[in-house]
């Protein structure tokens, strides 16, 4: 039983490896939220450096959806 469980422990961290948020900074490449929004995953946190930005954003819905997202 011992030897059947190292394998679904290996494969349960690689899979929960994957699903951490990530932090996108903006203000330092990316320059702009629209390009931070295009490069975030699901779950990933888009943190703004303080100034002014002027920009339209899109944030795509349907099959491409980004859930969880936060600016």
């Amino acid at each position: 039983m011992k030897s059947s469980l190292v394998p679904l422990i290996a494969v349960n961290l690689v899979l929960a490896a994957g699903s951490f948020a990530a932090t996108i900074n903006v203000g330092a490449p990316p320059a702009s939220i629209q390009a931070a929004i295009n490069s975030a995953g699901n779950g990933d946190v888009i943190q703004l450096q303080s100034g002014t930005y002027v920009e339209d954003l899109i944030i795509i819905g349907g099959a491409n959806a980004k859930t969880n997202l936060t600016i």
